[in-house]
C-alpha cells in the first residue's frame, strides 16, 4: 500500500544501518517490485543514513533527519544534515559532473574507487555519492538552506520511479516531513501498513535507540503490546507510530485502523481496567500472565494492561474513521493524551 513514510531522527547509531536493509525488504508497498529493486532502495537508504553519520552534530537533536516515503509510483529517499558554506559549491559541482557521466562508466568509477580505497585502507565518502547518482538514475536532488551559526542544512535526495511531481515539489516535501519532525521534537515517526515482519523491524530500531536507556523496556513492553492489538485488523494493519524525546523524557504515541467490533471492545476493556485500583490492576495483570492468555479476549486484556502498568501515563482516544472502522490511538509518556 502506497503511503508509507518513516522519518528519522535520533543518535544515528551504526547498527541501524542493518534495520534499514531489513525495512526496505518488509514495506507492504514495495513487496511486488520485486527482489532486485527492492535492494537498490535498501542501498540508497544505507548509504542516505552513511552519508548523516559521517556529517552530522552529535549533541544536536534535530539537525539531521533520515526519511524514506512510499508514493506508489515514486519511492523517497531524503537525507538533511549540516554543510559548512564553503562546501556547498564544491558538492555541487561533484554532483553536476556526476550527472554528465553515462550510467556505465560511473559503475567504472565506483569500481575503480573501491580498489584504490582497499589498497589505501580507505572508504570515501565520494564514493557513495558515485553509487546513489547511478543507483538513482543520475536523479541525485541537492537543496540546502541557512542553518544556526553561520552553517547551513544540507538535503540529498534520491528516488525510484516518477510519480509526476517536480522537483521542487519533492525537496518542499522533504523539508516539510524534516521540519514537522523537529517540531515535534520526534526520534521517530512512521505511518503505513505494517505486518509482523516490519513491526518486529521497528521493535528492534527501539532496543537500538534505547538500549543504555532505564526506560526503553518499558517502552518496548508497551509497543509490543500495542502490535498485539493491531492484529485485530483485517489484512495488514496501517499503523502510525511516534517516539519523542524532549526535557520532560521520552514519550511515544501509537494508533491502528480496526474493524467497528474490536475497536469498541478494546475501548470497553481499557474503561474497565481503568476504573480499578492501581493494585487491583496489577493482580488482574498478573493472574493473565500465569494463567497464560490463551483465548483471544485474555489476550487482549493483558496487551491492555501491560500498556497501563509498562509505560506509566497512558490515555487512549478511539475515534471514528469511516462507517466500519475506527482509529486506536494510545499516548504514553509525559506527553499522554
Amino acid at each position: 500500500m502506497p503511503g508509507t513514510r518513516f522519518v528519522y531522527s535520533g543518535r544515528f547509531r551504526d547498527e541501524l544501518s542493518v534495520q534499514l536493509i531489513a525495512m526496505a525488504e518488509h514495506f507492504e508497498g514495495l513487496l511486488p517490485q520485486g527482489r532486485a529493486q527492492r535492494h537498490r532502495l535498501a542501498f540508497l537508504m544505507v548509504e542516505s543514513y552513511q552519508n548523516i553519520i559521517r556529517h552530522r552534530h552529535a549533541d544536536r537533536q534535530g539537525a539531521c533527519s533520515f526519511q524514506f516515503h512510499d508514493l506508489g509510483e515514486e519511492q523517497r529517499i531524503a537525507a538533511i544534515n549540516p554543510i559548512e558554506g564553503p562546501a556547498i559549491e564544491v558538492l555541487r559541482k561533484r554532483l553536476a559532473e556526476l550527472e554528465a557521466v553515462a550510467p556505465d562508466r560511473l559503475k567504472q568509477l565506483y569500481l575503480a574507487g573501491l580498489t584504490s580505497n582497499k589498497r589505501d585502507g580507505q572508504r570515501g565518502a565520494g564514493l557513495g555519492l558515485i553509487e546513489m547518482t547511478r543507483r538513482s538514475g543520475r536523479d541525485l536532488l541537492m537543496n540546502t538552506r541557512p542553518g544556526p551559526e553561520g552553517e547551513f542544512k544540507l538535503l540529498l535526495l534520491a528516488r525510484c520511479g516518477d510519480n509526476g511531481d517536480g522537483d521542487a515539489e519533492r525537496i518542499e516535501t522533504a523539508w516539510a516531513m524534516h521540519e514537522d519532525l523537529v517540531a515535534e521534537e520526534g526520534v521517530f515517526a512512521f505511518s503505513g501498513c505494517a505486518g509482523i515482519a516490519l513491526q518486529g523491524v521497528i521493535g528492534r530500531m527501539l532496543d537500538i535507540e534505547l538500549h543504555d536507556d532505564l526506560l526503553g523496556p518499558r517502552l518496548k513492553g508497551a509497543l509490543l503490546a500495542f502490535f498485539s492489538l493491531g492484529r485485530g485488523a483485517a489484512g495488514t494493519p496501517f499503523i502510525t507510530w511516534a517516539l519523542r524525546h524532549s526535557a520532560a523524557g521520552w514519550s511515544m504515541s501509537c494508533a491502528v485502523d480496526l474493524p467497528n467490533d474490536p475497536a469498541d471492545r478494546i475501548a470497553d476493556q481499557w474503561k474497565a481496567f481503568a476504573a480499578l485500583a492501581p493494585l487491583e490492576r496489577n493482580a488482574r495483570y498478573k493472574r493473565i500472565l500465569i494463567a497464560g492468555p490463551e483465548l483471544e479476549r485474555a489476550s487482549s486484556e493483558a496487551d491492555l494492561l501491560e500498556l497501563m502498568q509498562s509505560a506509566g501515563q497512558c490515555t487512549l482516544i478511539v475515534s471514528a474513521k469511516g462507517d466500519s472502522t475506527k482509529q486506536v490511538r494510545f499516548s504514553i509518556g509525559p506527553k499522554a493524551g
